[in-house]
């Protein structure tokens, strides 16, 4: 095998490595978009439970034998667990907004780094084709 089909076989590799970059890169990001959508999910039925919760308090205050301090404290408490899961929602997308910045970050970094290297054996490549050519046109 001659230099020339050495830097085509590096290209080659190089560029398959690029596409395998990308096809990962892709795989994840809708993982991570999925999970986005599953937090959301979450979030959405506790909502709806604590809604349904909220209903059921207020037809149990409603009632002659239901005690108000009762009531109240019922309300606190949903008032509390609708804090705490929109805080904890809150943490979780934070986390996830995070994670996938520094995922791109990374994703792009390494694709800058793959594209140089493959530009610089593109290059090696019309060099040498070049200096082929006039090599060949100087034994015509």
């Amino acid at each position: 095998m001659d230099q020339f089909d050495v830097i085509q076989s590096d290209i080659h590799q190089q560029e398959l490595a690029l596409e395998a970059l990308e096809a990962a890169f892709y795989s994840d990001k809708r993982t991570l978009e999925e999970d986005f959508h599953a937090l959301e999910a979450q979030r959405m039925a506790l909502s709806h439970l604590y809604d349904e919760f909220g209903s059921l308090c207020y037809d149990f205050s409603r009632r002659d034998d239901c005690d108000s301090q009762t009531y109240r404290h019922f309300i606190g408490l949903l008032d509390t667990y609708t804090e705490v899961t929109e805080y904890a929602f809150h943490k979780q997308l934070n986390l996830m907004n995070e994670k996938e910045d520094a995922f791109t970050a990374a994703y792009h970094r390494q694709r800058s780094d793959m594209e140089d290297q493959l530009a610089v054996s593109y290059h090696e490549r019309r060099k040498m084709a070049l200096d082929m050519e006039e090599e060949r046109c100087r034994f015509y």
